[in-house]
């Protein structure tokens, strides 16, 4: 029923090889024949402690000093602009007052961002484009607001002279 279960089984191109007598063995395993040196220290790598990332091949521990520290060169988090400015452009539309202040900043972070690196996993600066209209339109909102404010405030002003004199 299933052939692969009775055949024997092979070794994988890429796993480890033990080591013979005078031959480089692998920093972390002692036992293990050396298939690479890692490009950032050094040492000698089998082919389970080869981490290739890119054209580079490193170890562990190389690794894990890239991602943290004080001189990390590896990315392990991301700000993703594009949902940050979108958030402060649509969540405070339910509270309509705090829109003047979430319109700018959403506008002032889609056009600073626009250009910094998004997510590895969703694509295109749509969100972007949306948070700007979306902010645009708030504050076309509120210069609407301001403006009929200013004119019934202004009549109100004209009526008062009016019916003084």
């Amino acid at each position: 029923m299933f052939p692969a279960l009775t055949r024997p089984l092979e070794a994988a191109s890429g796993s480890a090889v033990q080591s013979a007598e005078g031959e480089s063995t692998c920093f972390y395993h002692a036992g293990y024949r050396a298939a690479v040196p890692c490009d950032a220290c050094g040492r000698f790598l089998c082919s389970l402690c080869d981490l290739e990332i890119g054209s580079r091949h490193l170890c562990p521990e190389c690794i894990h000093r890239s991602i943290q520290g004080p001189k990390a060169t590896m990315t392990s988090e991301r700000i993703l602009w594009d949902r940050l400015a979108l958030s402060l452009a649509v969540l405070p539309i339910f509270t309509f007052y705090f829109t003047v202040v979430t319109a700018p900043a959403a506008i002032f972070i889609a056009l600073r961002h626009w250009r910094s690196p998004g997510s590895l996993v969703s694509h295109g600066r749509w969100r972007f484009v949306v948070a700007v209209l979306c902010a645009t339109l708030q504050l076309a909102g509120w210069a609407g607001i301001i403006y009929a404010i200013a004119r019934a405030g202004g009549t109100a002003v004209e009526t008062a002279v009016d019916t003084e004199d």
